[in-house]
């Protein structure tokens, strides 16, 4: 909320309504992209990435992973997020989302 707004119920809600739909919203597009990923239709993930342009060659992503296989990588743990969000799995144990996507902030600190 802005510095200095006075609170009320209606802006609580109307800020409860933003957020709400703003999540729907982004966990929809997280699903999108794992299911464009992953649905074998054209290969494996790092196959259908790569054809998309990513290099399939060692590089300097983390774990000396292909910028396909990193990109997939991701990509599983935003799809994560999202089967969380909908009940479609459970987190057996705490993990931090924030710092391993940090690396696709591209210096983006808020």
């Amino acid at each position: 909320m802005p510095v200095g707004m006075q609170a009320t119920n209606l802006t609580i809600d109307q800020t409860l309504t933003t957020l709400a739909t703003s999540l729907r919203n982004i966990m929809e597009e997280l699903r999108r992209l794992s299911t464009f990923v992953n649905n074998g239709a054209g290969g494996t993930p790092v196959q259908i990435l790569t054809a998309a342009g990513y290099n399939n060659a060692n590089s300097n992503a983390p774990g000396n992973q292909s910028d396909a296989a990193y990109a997939a990588y991701m990509i599983g743990l935003f799809n994560t997020v999202s089967a969380l969000y909908y009940g479609t799995a459970t987190q057996p144990s705490a993990y931090n989302y924030d710092t391993a996507l940090a690396p696709l902030w591209a210096g983006l600190v808020q």
